[in-house]
């Protein structure tokens, strides 16, 4: 198999770059504005050097590997975050399958045989904070040092700042379980979303008279934001539509799922089984158990009119 033309994630010793690369290491969960930095630089120094920009990644998410199934969370897909990269220019995203025997490489055999021998690198991106190889052992300047005398560039970025403090995709987790959401999205650069495919729920909404989208997320392991009611766009076949989203478990009806409902504004269509997009725009009210349907409902019509004049400017 070619691996320049491969969308799946391969094992290390079965990819063969031909032709010398440049190269990003990183997790690229999300692809924040930390990684989106990265990204551009590789492109910029690929056309540098006449050289192919490379982007690796990892599949599952290192920290998914070593960690318990419930102790982990992702921004985006691994679909969704290659999109997300090869959207900003013109870049070849090589997804390596990450096992034991991966994790096992020293962080010599790392950059010998994988970096050097495989991929071709003849010049390397790293993250502020990036290790690799067995149990973390390597680092910016072990790389630098083992590749000095292969005529081999290794550069660090200089972390990107938020508010004081470096970007990370930790930290933008950390945000959106608080319902931080506008910060979370400044960090990010674009909406955090959710995608997912639209079931049929208890139909509780539209005998409200505010049907409701139920999503069923594509990625199980995606982070749960704070529950409560949020401003949204629902991305459906292409174009955008204002929503009021409530994410949590409906208390006024002592349901025990969480749930994640999308009232589409001025939408009427059947989108049943259909694939939509959940842009989460901002935090609008904490969720709560309301003493009546009646009260629920006016609510309701208050959130609608909020977003409504949010959305207005």
């Amino acid at each position: 198999m070619n691996p320049l033309l491969s969308a799946t994630a391969m094992k290390w010793n079965e990819i063969a770059y031909t032709e010398e690369t440049v190269v990003a290491l990183g997790n690229f969960d999300g692809v924040h504005r930390g990684h989106q930095q990265m990204i551009k630089a590789l492109i910029e120094k690929g056309k540098e050097l006449g050289l192919r920009p490379v982007v690796i990644t990892f599949s599952p998410h290192p920290r998914q590997f070593f960690c318990k199934e419930h102790e982990f969370s992702v921004l985006s897909s691994t679909r969704e975050n290659k999109m997300r990269i090869e959207a900003i220019g013109p870049v070849q995203v090589q997804s390596v399958h990450f096992n034991q025997e991966f994790a096992s490489l020293s962080p010599t055999d790392f950059a010998l045989n994988f970096l050097i021998e495989r991929l071709k690198a003849k010049y390397i991106f790293m993250g502020p904070n990036h290790k690799f190889g067995k149990a973390a052992q390597g680092s910016f300047d072990f790389l630098k040092d083992l590749m000095f005398t292969r005529a081999v560039g290794v550069e660090k970025l200089k972390p990107l700042m938020f508010e004081g403090q470096i970007i990370s995709s930790s930290r933008i987790k950390e945000s959106l379980q608080q319902a931080k959401i506008k910060q979370a999205n400044q960090m990010l650069g674009y909406l955090f979303n959710y995608q997912g495919v639209v079931v049929r729920g208890d139909g509780r909404g539209r005998i409200l008279g505010f049907p409701t989208a139920n999503l069923r997320l594509n990625e199980p392991k995606a982070i749960k934001v704070g529950t409560g009611v949020y401003g949204a766009y629902v991305q459906i076949e292409g174009k955008k539509w204002p929503a009021v989203v409530n994410i949590g478990k409906t208390p006024t009806f002592k349901s025990q799922v969480r749930k994640i409902e999308a009232f589409i504004l001025d939408f009427s269509k059947d989108i049943y089984d259909k694939t939509i997009g959940i842009e989460l725009n901002c935090y609008l009210r904490n969720e709560k158990e309301f003493d009546s349907v009646e009260q629920l409902v006016t609510q309701i019509a208050v959130d609608v009119e909020q977003y409504k004049k949010i959305e207005q400017g």
